[in-house]
């Protein structure tokens, strides 16, 4: 998760304020958790996957 730090001095105006705004990034999980957690995302969009084209296929069936 993403966290948004204030780094502008009071001279900036909030435009270029926002652009100058600095992203740090938390820790993600241990690298010995990772691979079980990337093969779970690949089953998730493999899932995805295959909803979306039976949808497709639904859409492009004629009715009736």
């Amino acid at each position: 998760m993403a966290t948004q730090i204030d780094p502008a001095p009071n001279n900036f105006s909030g435009s270029a304020w926002r652009r100058s705004s600095i992203t740090v990034h938390a820790p993600g999980p241990p690298l010995s958790e990772r691979p079980p957690l990337i093969a779970d995302l690949d089953t998730k969009i493999a899932d995805v996957d295959e909803q979306y084209s039976q949808l497709v296929d639904q859409a492009h069936r004629p009715p009736g």
